[in-house]
This record gives structure tokens, sequence and C-alpha cells, in this order.
């Protein structure tokens, strides 16, 4: 089986490449779409590539914090 690693796309019109990721099906409800656009700002596909990692890694966080629920912090953890 052949693993296709993530990569940038490039919008058609504007030439600009974006990060699209499916929402996971448990949060389709709470995100109101099943897909998850958002710019790299770049139209070159190396600076693309180089910017990629940092909006996926925000993306899983925010899937993950999705799925546990809004947690408060406590006053201790607020403060440490």
């Amino acid at each position: 089986m052949v693993l296709r690693t993530a990569r940038p796309r490039k919008h058609p019109k504007s030439g600009v490449y974006c990060l699209r990721g499916r929402v996971p099906g448990d949060l389709v409800g709470l995100v109101g779409r099943t897909l998850e656009k958002q710019s790299l700002r770049r139209k070159d596909v190396g600076e693309a590539r180089v910017r990629l990692p940092r909006p996926m890694a925000e993306l899983a966080d925010r899937w993950s914090n999705l799925r546990q629920g809004l947690v408060r912090p406590s006053y201790e953890q607020m403060n440490a």
C-alpha cells in the first residue's frame, strides 16, 4: 500500500498554494463543513512545502481540542 504524503494544492485561478484537509466524520457537525482550507500565501511550490507542516499541526490540534471539548484551565495552570 502506498501512502500519499501531504502536499500543498494550487488554486486554479490565483496560483496560490493552500492546505486542504478533510474534516473527520465525527467532527463535521461541530465544524459545519467537510473540508477545511487555509492559504499558505505562496505561489512558489518550494516555499509552500516549507510552510505546510505548521498549518497541518494547527489543524490536527484544533481537531483534537474539538474532540476533547472545551477545557477551561484551572487557576494554577493559568499562573504556571
